[in-house]
């Protein structure tokens, strides 16, 4: 059966991974700005967070002002403002900074007639600015787990997209770096599934599941299973 469509992971796929090291340099810097201890506030911030993933519509003002709250500290409006936005400015800059081919490849599949997915585990506060990205214009369906309330590899996060896409999932290739056992979850469903795995990007490993399928090095690699 032809490929009528590409399904798209975000983090680590579409963008580079962020590194280990960059995400507590940001952490640090909010609880800088709350005068809290960064090991504890970093601590409930990681915990929190695949919470907000699933369904937690709430803005990052208030999921930091929920951490200061069990961490007891006293802070001020102004405070947790500056500490949401050291935060939210750095999704920002994320997101206006995808691969260097990705703008290349989404024209091609555009081009040839393919219809755009992207299915994203994603918190409130990434999935408010994905209009930013210059990517966001080449996509029929965006899909955000926070949204809808699932989170990959639930076979329903994969079919509302595949649904609102108008298409079989046996006529999907899903792209993806390989978190949260997404690969393997549209691989069950019927879907041709390939993972990226770009040179160096090699901090979230752990969090990647084996793969013994297709893989490509870059986002171009993808091209060459479409036909």
């Amino acid at each position: 059966m032809k490929l009528q469509a590409v399904i798209f992971d975000l983090g680590g796929t579409l963008y580079r991974e962020g590194s280990r090291a960059q995400r507590t340099a940001t952490i640090n810097r909010m609880a800088e700005a709350l005068a809290v201890s960064p090991v504890e506030f970093g601590e409930l911030w990681n915990a929190g967070y695949n919470e907000q993933l699933h369904g937690g519509l709430v803005t990052c003002a208030d999921y930091v002002r929920g951490i200061c709250r069990q961490l007891a500290a006293q802070v001020t409006s102004n405070q947790v403002a500056l500490a949401a936005d050291i935060f939210s400015d750095s999704i920002k800059q994320l997101l206006r900074v995808p691969r260097d081919d990705a703008v290349h490849v989404l024209t091609s599949l555009k081009t040839n007639g393919r219809k755009i997915g992207l299915v994203s585990n994603a918190a409130s506060y990434l999935a408010d600015n994905w209009e930013l990205s210059p990517l966001a214009r080449f996509f029929d369906v965006a899909t955000f787990s926070c949204s809808v309330g699932l989170r990959k590899p639930d076979p329903q996060i994969y079919l509302l997209t595949i649904k609102k896409l108008s298409v079989q999932p046996e006529e999907c290739l899903y792209v993806a770096d390989g978190k949260y056992q997404e690969l393997s979850g549209a691989s069950e469903l019927g879907m041709s599934v390939v993972q990226i795995r770009a040179p160096g990007e090699t901090d979230n490993d752990v969090e990647r599941q084996s793969w013994n399928g297709p893989r490509v090095s870059s986002l171009k690699g993808i091209l060459s299973f479409l036909g």
